[in-house]
């Protein structure tokens, strides 16, 4: 092989690499720049890379060379520091790994076939390694960007059913292009007189075969990341939908207390105006006692939620929610994030009791703040109906329709952020206790009220 065929070989190779890696980079993180620069980047770092090893081919400076690039190119995208340099370093240590491979079985195939050592001062022999290299490191790397993929999305809790055969079909096309390539380049080792046309086609047909993959992969993922994103909004519209009933609701409650409190102000008035006094103060203390029932901890979202459920459990199930609520009221609570919580959880409770007779039903509502100066929250009911979970462990619905109802526990755990605290639950013998542990609600002068809940084995 010519220098000049040589050369080019070398730069198409260096292209395949630069791929991968921005392909690699570019399926887990966003551009902080233009991707343009990017781009420029990337084709100075294949000149230098491929000068560097024209000029020294010195595996030190070759290393030196890829990871300065590397260093840089990762502070152009969008992420923690520290996890994009791992990314991208744990990315070309792959690459490496590949290229032993690629060594050490064309070196076995040599040895078996012709008998000697394979030699890395034949030119043929740096291009096959090369090309065959970039071969093994498609499948690598897509394997990787699919592994980070699915470690970021299960700490965000955004889970992707990226179809088996899919992944199926594509290890098949990488690993056909790596039996017929690596098996026609074996064929080529120490063969000097091979067509230098034939070796650039061989490295032109490697390149189309690479794009194609890549944009296939890329295309599926990103039509069922299009899925994914569809269904989570669709999740989303059904809770604001939630929200929006619930305060329809509550306003109902407020125009009936509104209603109520001016019959009460008539009928005192009416007594007064006829001098009957002692009827009125039984009726005022009657109507004080009437409001024992109302939870008032000075929170407004726990507040809120408890009183409306209250109302509906008291016209729905014929009973009243029992509260032990010790919390102070100076607490940072996130309305949105507690009134979405308890409005599920209590929903559920209220469900449950629907299947049970009237002495059966209850509901216990408990909350006190731990020494770690974080909201405990225990709800706790029976159920006639045992719930059941799917092979992850996410609670199903038990309701008519799952169309309209699959807000519940388990999108809530999976959308909860992990910074704000937990959520967990258990059931056995025919009771259900729901917890949510609230972190950093509390300033270091605010009251902290503790007490003692009881001893409970978590399940998450």
């Amino acid at each position: 092989m010519s220098a000049g065929a040589f050369i080019a070989s070398q730069y198409l190779n260096g292209v395949l690499t630069m791929i991968l890696y921005y392909y690699g980079l570019s399926s887990i993180f966003k551009p902080a720049i233009k991707r343009r620069w990017i781009l420029l980047t990337f084709t100075a770092y294949l000149v230098v890379s491929n000068q560097m090893f024209f000029a020294f081919n010195n595996m030190l400076a070759n290393i030196f060379t890829n990871v300065f690039f590397l260093s840089i190119i990762s502070l152009m995208i969008i992420g923690s520091t520290g996890v994009k340099l791992v990314y991208a370093l744990l990315m070309y240590m792959v690459c490496v790994i590949g290229e032993v491979i690629a060594f050490v079985s064309l070196s076995y195939l040599h040895f078996a076939w012709y008998g000697v050592p394979m030699s890395l001062e034949n030119i043929n022999n740096i291009v096959i390694v090369r090309t065959t290299t970039n071969i093994i490191n498609v499948l690598s790397v897509i394997l990787l960007v699919h592994l980070f993929r699915k470690l970021f999305l299960k700490r965000t809790g955004y889970v992707i059913k990226f179809p088996t055969t899919y992944s199926v079909a594509m290890t098949l096309i990488i690993v056909g292009v790596i039996l017929m390539q690596t098996t026609y380049f074996t064929l080529s080792i120490d063969n000097i007189q091979s067509s230098i046309i034939s070796t650039i086609l061989s490295q032109l047909v490697l390149l189309m075969i690479i794009f194609l993959t890549i944009w296939i992969y890329n295309t599926t993922y990103k039509h069922m990341e299009s899925l994914e994103e569809n269904k989570q909004k669709d999740i989303m519209l059904e809770h604001w939908q939630s929200q929006y009933i619930t305060a329809m609701n509550a306003q109902k409650v407020i125009v009936e207390l509104n209603h109520n409190l001016q019959y009460h102000f008539l009928t005192l008035s009416c007594f007064l105006k006829k001098g009957k006094t002692e009827e009125a103060q039984k009726h005022i203390e009657k109507e004080l006692g009437a409001l024992d029932d109302i939870t008032s901890t000075g929170n407004m979202p726990i507040d809120t939620m408890l009183n409306y459920y209250n109302h509906r459990a008291r016209d729905e199930l014929e009973i009243e929610i029992k509260t032990e609520l010790a919390i102070p009221p100076d607490m940072h609570l996130d309305a949105v994030l507690v009134v979405t919580i308890l409005g599920n959880a209590l929903e559920n409770a209220i469900e449950a009791c629907h299947h049970l007779l009237l002495p059966e039903r209850y509901i216990h509502v408990r909350a006190s703040i731990t020494e770690s100066r974080a909201l405990f929250i225990v709800i706790t009911n029976p159920y006639a109906l045992t719930p059941v979970a799917d092979k992850n462990g996410r609670l199903l619905t038990s309701k008519g329709s799952k169309q309209l109802h699959g807000f519940g526990l388990s999108s809530i755990q999976e959308m909860f952020p992990e910074d704000a605290g937990q959520i967990y639950y258990e059931y056995k013998d025919n009771v259900f206790r729901f917890m949510f542990l609230n972190y950093n609600i509390l300033d270091e002068k605010s009251t902290n009220v503790t007490s003692n809940l009881p001893n409970v084995t978590i399940v998450k």
